[in-house]
């Protein structure tokens, strides 16, 4: 269909391998408790819907940026829903329907375990990256697990705009700065620590 063929034409194959989704715009969610709906309006705004965080957080019910009580999974729902898509849900990060969304043309939203030792990693093997595309995240063996935020850590949401399969990596964007734009995670990690997936489709 039309919408469909748009919003693929949108993912790009880099000389790196990445698969990307261009154009998603990083809307900052300051020192707030906005990311999940900061998450959903970069991810929505790929899809077409023109609202903002503002927006969302005032349909679920964030007030002073407290998300006590709020209704976040009906306004991703409500969200999908007027941007014709539909939107599914699940309890883990599964790499091979988020390539799917993405090759697509959608991100991926993910709910996870954050610290701030991890997002150090992350952001210093992104810029790592940029200047070697050779350089690799250490392998998720046992004493690397021990590092990642399993059970202990924030609640935080991220948005996945592509991935590397041979290189077993998603790369994500954080509602913090454009700076925070295409970080790179293993697979394992992720699957380790997301706790809520929503994958958008038609």
């Amino acid at each position: 269909s039309g919408p469909a063929r748009v919003l693929a034409a949108n993912v790009r194959t880099a000389a790196t391998g990445d698969r990307i989704i261009d154009g998603l715009p990083v809307f900052p969610q300051g020192d707030r408790a906005y990311c999940g709906v900061s998450a959903l309006a970069m991810a929505m705004r790929a899809a077409g819907l023109t609202l903002d965080t503002e927006d969302f957080a005032a349909g679920a019910g964030i007030r002073y940026g407290s998300t006590a009580k709020s209704h976040i999974r009906e306004v991703y729902t409500a969200a999908a829903r007027e941007a014709g898509l539909s939107i599914s849900s699940g309890p883990r990060f599964e790499f091979t329907r988020a390539q799917q969304s993405i090759d697509a043309g959608f991100p991926v939203i993910v709910f996870r375990r954050w610290d701030q030792q991890r997002d150090y990693v992350h952001t210093t093997f992104t810029q790592r990256f940029a200047a070697d595309p050779t350089a690799q995240l250490p392998r998720p063996d046992a004493a690397e697990q021990k590092t990642w935020p399993i059970r202990e850590g924030f609640m935080h949401a991220s948005v996945i705009n592509g991935y590397n399969s041979a290189r077993r990596e998603v790369i994500f964007s954080e509602s913090w700065a454009e700076a925070a734009r295409n970080r790179r995670m293993r697979v394992e990690e992720m699957e380790a620590t997301c706790y809520l997936a929503y994958y958008p489709r038609l």
